[in-house]
């Protein structure tokens, strides 16, 4: 569901009538042109351009000129391998920013999170962010604010306000 709702406003960032195409798993509407709604990440916002059919040589065929975003995420908070797994995902693909999902937990354990995503960070090009939401079990309670930071090539996470 959540990942549902980042998606789309991406896809309000990123609108389809400017040349990007936002891919996840809920999104039926990119069947046609690529035959998936998803690729290996949560959330894909890609540059789209165009070439010629080799068959049918009026017809377009649309491709991935360029990624935007990758979105991953992990909010198993009981399973730190999931989260390394997950965010290692983000060093093969190639876009100008990456985000990367996780559940609150306390600030002691957050601190050791960030400092062991941030040796994967550092193998990422372009900009990468790490963010820590509320767990989905605690969503109807009190879903809590969200926290986000941004890698510096400094080798440091940056909190964001």
């Amino acid at each position: 569901m959540w990942v549902n709702c980042l998606a789309k406003g991406f896809q309000k960032g990123y609108p389809d009538d400017r040349g990007h195409r936002t891919f996840w798993k809920g999104n039926r509407f990119n069947r046609k042109d690529f035959f998936r709604n998803e690729f290996l990440f949560d959330v894909v916002v890609g540059h789209i351009e165009t070439v010629l059919s080799l068959e049918q040589n009026s017809k377009e065929l649309r491709f991935i000129a360029g990624c935007e975003w990758l979105v991953e995420s992990e909010l198993d908070n009981k399973n730190s391998r999931q989260i390394v797994v997950d965010m290692s995902k983000l060093v093969m693909g190639a876009a100008k920013s990456k985000l990367f999902v996780t559940s609150h937990r306390p600030s002691d354990t957050e601190k050791k999170i960030l400092e062991r995503c941030g040796t994967i960070a550092e193998r990422c090009c372009g900009n990468v962010y790490f963010a820590f939401i509320g767990h989905p079990s605690l969503w109807k309670r009190n879903p809590g604010v969200p926290s986000l930071y941004e890698w510096s090539k400094g080798r440091a996470w940056i909190p964001l306000p």
